[in-house]
């Protein structure tokens, strides 16, 4: 077999001068076709999925970049820099983002190097400099700390927004300003009370928001540990409902689970989360497809492609709500119950997708009719799966309500900077 990529080693930036190429890759490749053409603005390989009709973007770089995406509002020029995981950043020009091509993970040198060159050829590209800079919440990321270090050296007011909150402005796009709902079904993200959310239904008006609803909170033993070893959370989430230890978890050296046991019950490293990725994760878990992700999602990938093979299998989820919140441990309970009953695993994936469908949708029409709303935007990593994106788009249709999804810019994080760009564009101390 032959395989031809582009030269790049996990987690790291493009190789694409030839020189770098052969002495970075010079272990990986047997062969390098090599050009005397050189390449001045590398771009990664934009990453498209075409569900029922709908499209996901994945990954927006080559033949995306850099056509501009609209904002609600012009003004002066500013930058938004972005998340740490699949990090784009966006300049602005009067009411216009340009959003750079996919940056990739902002957790090396080489990638933050990057990042500034890029920068640099953005600004010349578009003969603009930014007279303001946008950033996420969370004070470690290192998109965060180049804002504070951009806004500092050249005396620049500096803004910060919540994770998921860039993640709704963005999914609404050139229609925010006015009055909406946003149902945001992610990973990680710090949130405004310093918990860890990733299941949020949001209100937003113009560029200001409010927290209406989530999944009901649950502990996160490890905190970032958890994501790469989702095992800890189904520990937890078994342990807490009392449910019996699946073989899945029982796999798992008894000195680990007698470590993490003291661990939650000590509550040491043990944030709150409301995540909906590290849910379908644990999920996965219990299910036997795996007890660790060896690359971001991969579990709640492989309960995807399990619920896929009951497709076809008519099911009445009842939604799981108390108000505003979606009764996280109910729904893991039913599924861990139907395991024990002898249901197939792919069938209890499917209805779990349908279950988390129907209960975000009924929270989320609870708060639209408080509100008088109807337009809901969906935005998050957990929408790059189209089973549940279809499934929450029909369970708010059936409710009377409007979902909006874009398939120009990406659910995941490589469409927070857009996020930001769109929600700074509406505050008056940024005009």
């Amino acid at each position: 077999a032959l395989v031809m990529t582009s030269g790049n080693l996990s987690e790291e930036p493009l190789c694409y001068q030839n020189q770098e190429a052969l002495e970075r890759l010079a272990a990986l490749a047997d062969y390098f076709l090599l050009h005397d053409r050189e390449i001045v603005a590398p771009a990664d390989d934009s990453v498209l999925r075409v569900a029922d009709s709908t499209s996901i973007l994945i990954r927006r770089a080559r033949g995306f970049v850099p056509d501009p995406l609209p904002l609600p509002k012009g003004g002066p020029p500013l930058l938004a820099t972005g998340p740490l995981l699949k990090n784009t950043f966006a300049l602005t020009r009067e009411a216009e983002a340009f959003l750079s091509p996919h940056l990739g993970d902002l957790e090396d040198l080489k990638t933050l190097r990057r990042w500034e060159t890029t920068l640099r050829h953005y600004e010349t590209l578009l003969a603009v400099k930014p007279t303001l800079v946008v950033s996420d919440l969370h004070p470690d990321y290192l998109s965060t700390r180049l804002a504070e270090e951009l806004a500092q050296q050249h005396g620049l007011p500096w803004l910060r927004i919540q994770h998921h909150v860039a993640h709704a402005f963005s999914a609404l796009g050139p229609k925010a300003g006015g009055r909406a709902l946003a149902v945001v079904a992610d990973g990680a993200g710090l949130g405004t009370d310093r918990n860890i959310w990733g299941g949020e239904i949001l209100q937003l008006e113009g560029p200001r928001y409010r927290r209406v609803g989530h999944l009901s909170p649950f502990l996160l033993p490890g905190g970032e540990a958890a994501e790469k070893e989702p095992w800890r959370v189904a520990y937890y989430l078994c342990a807490e409902l009392g449910l019996p230890l699946p073989e899945s978890l029982l796999q798992i050296p008894s000195q680990e689970r007698e470590l993490l046991s003291l661990q939650i019950q000590k509550r040491w490293n043990c944030p709150v989360t409301t995540s909906v990725g590290r849910l379908f994760e644990a999920l996965a878990v219990v299910l036997g497809l795996g007890v660790r992700n060896h690359f971001e999602g991969e579990l709640a990938m492989r309960l995807e492609s399990l619920a896929e093979v009951a497709r076809e299998e008519k099911v009445q989820a009842q939604p799981r709500t108390e108000g505003p919140q979606v009764l996280t441990l109910e729904i893991f309970r039913e599924a861990c119950q139907a395991l024990k009953a002898g249901k197939p695993p792919a069938l209890i994936a499917w209805e779990f997708h349908h279950g988390l469908a129907q209960s975000l949708a009924q929270a989320a029409a609870e708060a639209a009719q408080r509100a008088g709303l109807s337009t809901v935007a969906l935005s998050g990593g957990c929408f790059q799966n189209a089973i549940f994106l279809r499934l929450l788009k029909e369970a708010l249709r059936a409710r009377g309500l409007k979902p909006l999804f874009s398939s120009q810019i990406p659910p995941n994080d490589g469409g927070i900077s857009y996020g930001q760009a769109v929600w700074a564009s509406l505050r008056k101390d940024s005009a």
